[in-house]
C-alpha cells in the first residue's frame, strides 16, 4: 500500500515540475527549487491533514466565485496545452452547436452572446445554441440519462447531430422569439469539429466543437416576428439575451460590423481560413424569406405635385396618373426612401413608426393608418398596385430596391474637382419632413471616370453642349454614369429632351 501512495505522490510531484528530473532518473527525489519544494510542502500539509481542502465545500456551486474559477481552469488548460507531448491534446469537454443561416438582403442574423462582459472575445454570433440533454431525450425518449449523457459527450454522434434539429427550435424561440410555425428549417451542413480553449462562465477548457449549420425558410410572419424582435432587442423591455444584428456578406468574412466582432472562427477554420470560399459559399446561400413583388418594372417617384410619377424601361417611361395631394406624395416618398435607402440612411421616425426589412413600414398610428390606406386606394384606382400592405398596419412600396428611382426634382447636383486629378458628381437630396418621418438630408458623392466627362457635363450644364467630346455621349453615359447615379436613386442625370441633351436636376447655388 505503501509504494503505490509514493508513486502517485512522485507522479503527482513530476508532473507540477516540482522535482529535479536528473535526480529522478537517478532513484532520487530533489526539489528543483526552494519556492517548489514550498509547493510541495503545502500540498502535503493539506493532504496530511483530515479536514484541509484548497477550496471549501460548496466553493465550485457558488456563483459568486465564476470569474474566479474560470480563471483558475484557464490556467490548467493553458499549462496543460503548452506542456503537452501529444500534438493533438485530447479534450475534456464536449459541445454540439445549432446554428442558424438566416439571410435578408444580403446580410446573415448574428445575435449578441449572453457574456457580453468578456474582453477581446467576439461577443456577436449566429443565432441557435448548444445541445442540452432534454434535446436527446426528445429526439430519443427511449435513452436513459447515462445513455443521454454518453451521447453528448462522445465526439461524432449521429444521435447528438440529429437532435441538434431540436436544440434550433428551442434556441430560436429563446433568442430571436421565432414560433415553430413561423418558419422550416432545411438543408443542413456539417463543419469539421473545431477546437478551442473556451466556454461560458466557469465552463471553460479545451474544447471540441461538432457545428451544424441550418438554412431557415421563414413564412411571412416568420419575417414580421424577426422584424419585430429587431426592433425589441434594442429596447429596455427586451427578452431576448442581447441586441440582434445584420452583418453584410463582406462583414461577416472578415468577421466585423463597424464596432461589432462575429465569431466565425470555427467556419474559417472550416475552409482553411480561405476568405473568397467562404464569400462565395454566402453569396451562394438562399435567402430566407421569398419575396414578391407586385410591380416589375422601374419606377420613378414624384417630389413635385405637379410631376407625374413614370414607370416604364428608361427611354420608354409611361405616365402614371396618380394626382396625389401634398400629404401622399410625401407618404409615397418616404415610403420609397426607406425602401431604396434604409439600410444606409434611415428614415428618422416618430413616434409609433417601426421601420423594418424589405422596405416594410409598422404604423401603430390610427389616423397615418387610415391616410395610407387611402393612399393605397387612390394609387390602385390608377391601376398602379406600388403600394402594399397587411393587416392595414404594415405598408411598403412593392417593388425591388434596384427597379426605384426619384425624379430629378428630388435632386441637386454640382459638378466638382475635390482633390487634383479626381472629378465628381455630386448630388444633394434636401430633408424632407414626411408624416413617416424625416428623409435625412444626404449627399451622393458619383465618380466621374475622366476629366473629359467633367467636361462634357459642364459644356452640357451651360446649355453649349462640345460635340468634339464624345461621338455617341448618351451611349459613353449609359456605362460610365448612369450605374453609379441610379445606386444614388437617380435613373439618369443626363436626358434627351426634344433632341437636346439637359441636365434635369437643379443646380446648388452657392
Amino acid at each position: 500500500m505503501v509504494q503505490p501512495t509514493l508513486q502517485l505522490v512522485e507522479l503527482y510531484f513530476q508532473k507540477m515540475g516540482w522535482l529535479d528530473p536528473f535526480e529522478l532518473d537517478a532513484g532520487n527525489w530533489k526539489f528543483s527549487s526552494f519556492p517548489a519544494s514550498l509547493a510541495a510542502r503545502s500540498w502535503l500539509a493539506v493532504m496530511a491533514d483530515s479536514q484541509g481542502v484548497w477550496y471549501p465545500s460548496g466553493w465550485w456551486q457558488d456563483k459568486s466565485n465564476i470569474e474566479e474559477q474560470r480563471k483558475l481552469l484557464r490556467d490548467m488548460e493553458e499549462l496543460r496545452l503548452e506542456n503537452t507531448s501529444c500534438p493533438e491534446p485530447p479534450e475534456v469537454r464536449m459541445v454540439y452547436v445549432a446554428w442558424a443561416l438566416i439571410k435578408l438582403e444580403g446580410r446573415l442574423l448574428f445575435c449578441e452572446r449572453e457574456d457580453q462582459q468578456r474582453q477581446g472575445v467576439p461577443h456577436h454570433v449566429l443565432a441557435g445554441g448548444r445541445l442540452n440533454l432534454d434535446d436527446l431525450r426528445q429526439m430519443s425518449p427511449e435513452l436513459s440519462l447515462a445513455e443521454s449523457l454518453e451521447q453528448r459527450q462522445a465526439p461524432n454522434s449521429e444521435l447528438a447531430h440529429l437532435a441538434l434539429r431540436k436544440t434550433l427550435l428551442r434556441e430560436l424561440k429563446e433568442e430571436v422569439g421565432l414560433l415553430q410555425n413561423e418558419y422550416e428549417i432545411g438543408d443542413s451542413q456539417r463543419l469539421k469539429p473545431f477546437f478551442k480553449l473556451e466556454g461560458a462562465g466557469a465552463n471553460h477548457a479545451y474544447t471540441r466543437y461538432e457545428i451544424d449549420l441550418f438554412e431557415v425558410k421563414l413564412n411571412f410572419n416568420g419575417f414580421k416576428r424577426i422584424c419585430r424582435s429587431e426592433v425589441l432587442s434594442r429596447s429596455n423591455e427586451s427578452p431576448f439575451p442581447g441586441k440582434l444584428s445584420w452583418f453584410t456578406l463582406r462583414e461577416v468574412v472578415e468577421s466585423q460590423h463597424g464596432g461589432q466582432r462575429a465569431f466565425i472562427d470555427a467556419w474559417l477554420k472550416h475552409y482553411e481560413f480561405k476568405q473568397e470560399i467562404l464569400q462565395k459559399n454566402l453569396e451562394e446561400l438562399q435567402v430566407s424569406y421569398q419575396d414578391v413583388v407586385h410591380v416589375n418594372e422601374p419606377v420613378d417617384l414624384s417630389a413635385d405635385i405637379h410631376e407625374p410619377i413614370t414607370s416604364g424601361k428608361t427611354g420608354s417611361e409611361t405616365k402614371v396618373d396618380t394626382r396625389l395631394d401634398e400629404e401622399q406624395l410625401k407618404l409615397l416618398l418616404a415610403l420609397g426612401w426607406h425602401h431604396k435607402f434604409g439600410w444606409q440612411h434611415p428614415l428618422k421616425s416618430t413616434e409609433g413608426i417601426c421601420c423594418h426589412r424589405l422596405g416594410w413600414i409598422e404604423v401603430n398610428t390610427p389616423e397615418l393608418r387610415e391616410a395610407l390606406v387611402q393612399l393605397q386606394r387612390t394609387l390602385e384606382g390608377a391601376g398602379f398596385r406600388i403600394l402594399e400592405s397587411h393587416n392595414r398596419d404594415w405598408f411598403r412600396v412593392s417593388l425591388k430596391p434596384e427597379h426605384l428611382f426619384f425624379r430629378e426634382e428630388f435632386f441637386q447636383y454640382k459638378l466638382v474637382k475635390p482633390v487634383p486629378d479626381r472629378w465628381e458628381l455630386w448630388l444633394f437630396v434636401q430633408e424632407w419632413p414626411t408624416p413617416l418621418g424625416v428623409i435625412p438630408e444626404i449627399r451622393f458623392d458619383v465618380p466621374l471616370v475622366s476629366p473629359t466627362l467633367f467636361m462634357y457635363l459642364k459644356s452640357v450644364e451651360k446649355v453649349e453642349e462640345d460635340p468634339d467630346l464624345y461621338d455617341d455621349p448618351l451611349r459613353f453615359m449609359r456605362t460610365a454614369l448612369d450605374p453609379h447615379t441610379r445606386s444614388y436613386g437617380l435613373r439618369k442625370f443626363v436626358r434627351s429632351v426634344g433632341g437636346e441633351l439637359q441636365i434635369l436636376c437643379d443646380p446648388v447655388v452657392d
